[in-house]
């Protein structure tokens, strides 16, 4: 019984966690070409609609450690002159729909998929992640920031996978797309 006491606590945690950075975040313009096409805003895969063609990317989010990760995912179709720095910015920081009741956040091994819409000059990215202690919230450490162009290091049609890890000497964030 105090095992399972302790679990309810550190899950309340994650739900607290996820209302203070719910309100911190900002979606970027939803005018039907910058958004989303498809999730049912849980933390599972989620896929449940298409888009005709290629019109759209699969973006997959997998946690495999055992903390709380912020994934800080961005997309924008906008130019953003080749600096990193330029697309973590809070107008392109994408939370709905992903992890938690949309708030960014993946339970520890979890993983989340969302469809985007994909056209000539989407980029996509993750800032490297925040990995979260799962009962205080306190951050553990980051990952590192990961960016793809459409048309240079994918197609429309592709799937692009962010896999949060844990290594001996901290976190880190591969990617993958096919």
């Amino acid at each position: 019984m105090k095992h399972h006491t302790l679990r309810i606590c550190g899950w309340t945690s994650v739900f607290v966690i996820a209302a203070a950075l719910g309100g911190c975040a900002a979606p970027p313009p939803s005018d039907g070409t910058h958004g989303p096409s498809d999730n049912s805003n849980s933390a599972g895969d989620n896929t449940n609609g298409s888009l005709p063609g290629d019109a759209s990317v699969l973006v997959r989010f997998v946690n495999e450690t055992d903390v709380v990760v912020e994934a800080q995912f961005h997309a924008t179709f906008d130019d953003i002159g080749g600096s990193v720095e330029s697309l973590f910015v809070p107008a392109y920081l994408v939370v709905d729909d992903i992890g938690v009741a949309g708030t960014g956040l993946l339970i520890p091994k979890s993983a989340d998929t969302i469809k985007w819409h994909c056209s000539d000059g989407l980029i996509v990215g993750v800032a490297g992640g925040r990995f979260l202690d799962p009962n205080s919230g306190a951050e553990l450490g980051t990952g590192t920031p990961r960016i793809l162009q459409q048309g240079l290091v994918f197609d429309c049609g592709a799937t692009i996978t962010f896999t949060y890890q844990q290594t001996g000497y901290g976190f880190t964030v591969s990617v993958s797309h096919e």
